[in-house]
């Protein structure tokens, strides 16, 4: 089975933290050195409280308060007999496990089918991150057979968490998160975030973004009308504001999806070019297969390191990547 994964640098070390979801359902933890010399090292999988387990969904990494802070889905159980409910719902993994609970439960709560997610932080250099966001979709109405979705956002400062649901107003309903769409977010300043995600469209899988401060609609970003329906996506950006998607193509005969990355250099997007060829798509079966993304400094060099899981692989592995990065 293909578990989620999440990277980040390490804000107290020279590594890359690649958390990923085990085969039990723990938090597990690698470390991956930016000099590629040094050697990786593995830590035992984190335990959660009892009652509850790590869902085999998305999960994210953001830099708090000067510690990697990873955010997801727990699933509860409350209440006895016939009384048994079990919830799925936005919880802290680590460095402690603990739900993120809004005045309003059930805003932070999980729909059924409903696995999309992403997290940021308003870490930026040497900044320390104070503040984060949650991503993720819920059902909003059903229209007949159809049931509407809409985006929604958990702004997390210390212990306070409040949920803001973009109406039609912000973001038109023909162009809000389709049914299998993930999610991908990215912090720019203090008043714009950016979140990524794929439109209920049949004719075209293109990856749009919203960003969030601005009155602008979602923009459907050029090139990416091939990306794989319910295509994991990933999402860096290098110190002079200049943006790294990273996204799988549709399969071609032979079964195959290559990783491709769409550059956006002076505001204006850029070709898309293919990252690694011959990504093999029996395993990015759409909810349990994530990309990572870190970029880091080697040899005073930037590079974005890009973990992916292939079929025949039990664990994630790192791409680096050797497009310019400007």
């Amino acid at each position: 089975m293909a578990n989620p994964a999440t990277s980040i640098v390490n804000p107290a070390g020279e590594e890359i933290l690649l958390f990923f979801v085990d085969g039990d359902k723990r938090l597990a933890l690698q470390e991956i050195p930016i000099d590629p010399e040094q050697p990786m090292f593995d830590y035992d999988p984190l335990t959660t409280p009892g009652g509850s387990h790590i869902t085999n969904q998305s999960i994210a990494a953001v830099s708090l308060r000067g510690l990697p802070v990873v955010f997801g889905q727990i699933e509860i159980t409350t209440g006895s007999g016939d009384a048994v409910k079990k919830s799925r719902v936005l919880a802290q993994l680590s460095p402690i496990v603990k739900v993120m609970a809004g005045k309003k439960p059930e805003e932070t709560t999980f729909d059924e089918n409903q696995n999309a997610f992403a997290a940021i932080s308003n870490q930026q250099g040497d900044k320390v991150g104070t503040h984060a966001w949650c991503y993720f979709i819920k059902n909003r109405s059903k229209e007949g057979t159809a049931v509407k979705l809409g985006l929604q956002e958990a702004s997390l400062i210390g212990n306070s968490v409040k949920v803001h649901h973009f109406s039609d107003q912000e973001i038109p309903s023909d162009l809000m998160p389709g049914t299998t769409s993930r999610l991908a977010a990215l912090y720019l300043d203090t008043n714009h975030r950016e979140v990524y995600y794929q439109v209920e469209d049949p004719k075209s899988h293109s990856i749009y973004c919203y960003r969030i401060g601005s009155s602008n609609p979602p923009m459907k970003i050029p090139g990416t009308s091939y990306a794989m329906p319910g295509t994991p996506i990933a999402v860096t950006k290098s110190k002079a504001g200049n943006v790294y998607l990273y996204y799988l193509s549709k399969p071609g005969s032979e079964g195959y999806a290559n990783i491709q990355r769409t550059d956006r250099v002076n505001s204006e997007w850029q070709a898309t070019a293919s990252v690694k060829s011959e990504f093999d798509f029996a395993v990015s079966t759409v909810l349990e297969t994530q990309l990572a993304v870190t970029q880091v400094a080697v040899k005073d060099k930037l590079q974005n390191t890009v973990f992916y899981l292939g079929s025949s692989d039990e664990q994630y592995k790192p791409i680096r990547d050797k497009g310019e990065i400007k």
